[in-house]
């Protein structure tokens, strides 16, 4: 054979091999490090606990989760824990380590450091003691600016009296968590989203944020909180702003 057809051969060989290779290679996750991250506690009877990894958590999951090697097939072993990025769910078993790509019949495995980073994310608690914001507005508080906005528009109003306990007894009623919105996506960023603030002097504010479809967000202290109780009826009530805005045909 000459030697032209021996290199032609090997080319052809070494094509056929740099294309097996590549259909070898495990297909990766991707995952964009500002993408949303809840974290749910699954009790052995399916009941999910949402649980707030917070800003540290989610990055600890992003950063985990990424460039890790899919493998097809579903593990044999339950999760105890489910997590949902974007619109991706994955079924994370905290133990052995195994994180199945619910409905994708695939799943991707965790080193022992990975799983203990991940452990520690899913560790969170809900913060229920919402003491420091009730202390803003201690009996001694006499008068609080509050205002109310609305896309746009805006009203205010000085709270006192029986308005100003009832506002206090709101917000010592709450249970709040911690919340974390990717830059941009806050309820802050929803235009369609009514809003309420209140300045209890020297520099203390809290600012309520509530959204078409009732859920309300809290802003206190450069940090963000989901309330599980919100009851924004009361909140109306207790400020009595005019809402006849709400009628009327979004700007």
């Amino acid at each position: 054979m000459s030697y032209k057809k021996i290199k032609g051969a090997l080319s052809v060989l070494l094509l056929f091999l740099s294309l097996l290779l590549s259909g070898c290679q495990q297909e990766k996750l991707i995952l964009d490090e500002a993408l949303p991250v809840e974290v749910y506690r699954v009790s052995t009877s399916g009941e999910e606990t949402f649980l707030p990894a917070g800003k540290e958590g989610r990055q600890k999951i992003l950063s985990v989760f990424n460039r890790k090697k899919i493998h097809s097939g579903i593990p044999n072993c339950a999760y105890d824990y489910i997590i949902t990025i974007d619109e991706d769910r994955f079924g994370y078993h905290s133990d052995c380590g195994n994180v199945t790509m619910i409905g994708k019949n695939s799943y991707f495995k965790l080193t022992e450091k990975e799983c203990q980073l991940i452990n520690d994310a899913c560790q969170a608690k809900p913060l229920e003691d919402t003491e420091p914001l009730a202390a803003w507005i201690k009996k001694g508080t006499l008068t609080v600016k509050s205002s109310y906005c609305r896309e746009g528009s805006g009203q205010d109003k000085v709270l006192a009296g029986k308005a100003l306990k009832a506002l206090r007894e709101w917000i010592t009623s709450m249970e709040i968590m911690p919340a974390d919105y990717p830059k941009g996506k806050t309820p802050q960023d929803n235009f369609g989203s009514e809003s309420y603030s209140f300045d209890f002097g020297k520099g203390k504010k809290f600012a309520c944020y509530i959204d078409e479809t009732g859920k309300l967000d809290i802003l206190f202290d450069g940090n963000w909180y989901s309330v599980k109780n919100p009851n924004a009826p009361l909140l109306e009530k207790i400020c009595n702003f005019d809402y006849s805005s709400r009628n009327q045909p979004a700007k």
